[in-house]
């Protein structure tokens, strides 16, 4: 059996240098640099198993949410842009604020968002926050999964070829239903 697990637990506000005005990242001591991986495999041609991973805010009352801010990652070399490379698992009671993801390679499996692409559920908010690559979207740029209680609010996504204000592409090789329960939607797709 190669299940994995990882439970992760944010106990407080993560902040980093953010993005300039003409699209590339600052430079400064809390640079984010390192697109993280929680994945049983890289193929997508199998089932999500609920509870592999996960990531979720603790110490918030009910309402609220760890916030995460200032995510920068601009490549042209890599076909993943986002806090994610690849997720599979939970997510839940985060908040992602100003966040600034971009990949300009093209090819079947790039993807930008907060996860550049996977499967899972989550249970987050996105906000003041931008997303550019073949596929784009807030949550998920390539994937999908249960989205409940999902925020996205002043946030831009530019797809290539594909976009969508929660998720920019939805492969049907991914054996997962999608669910999407909103709590608030406002996003500028293009």
């Amino acid at each position: 059996n190669d299940k994995k697990t990882a439970h992760v637990v944010v106990e407080s506000d993560l902040h980093f240098a953010g993005s300039n005005v003409d699209g590339t990242c600052k430079t400064a001591k809390n640079e984010f640099n390192q697109l993280l991986t929680f994945s049983r495999h890289y193929q997508s041609n199998y089932s999500y198993t609920k509870g592999d991973y996960t990531i979720q805010g603790v110490g918030v009352s009910d309402d609220d949410y760890r916030v995460i801010s200032g995510l920068c990652y601009v490549t042209d070399g890599d076909s993943s842009a986002g806090f994610f490379r690849r997720f599979e698992g939970d997510m839940s009671k985060l908040a992602f604020d100003n966040a600034y993801f971009k990949t300009t390679k093209s090819n079947d499996q790039t993807g930008a968002g907060i996860i550049a692409s996977g499967f899972g559920s989550a249970s987050i908010k996105v906000t003041n926050s931008e997303f550019y690559g073949l596929a784009a979207g807030a949550v998920f740029g390539r994937g999908g999964g249960e989205l409940t209680n999902v925020v996205v609010e002043d946030v831009k996504v530019n797809g290539e070829k594909y976009a969508g204000g929660l998720i920019g592409y939805w492969n049907n090789t991914f054996k997962q239903n999608v669910q999407i329960e909103l709590a608030k939607g406002e996003a500028d797709v293009s």
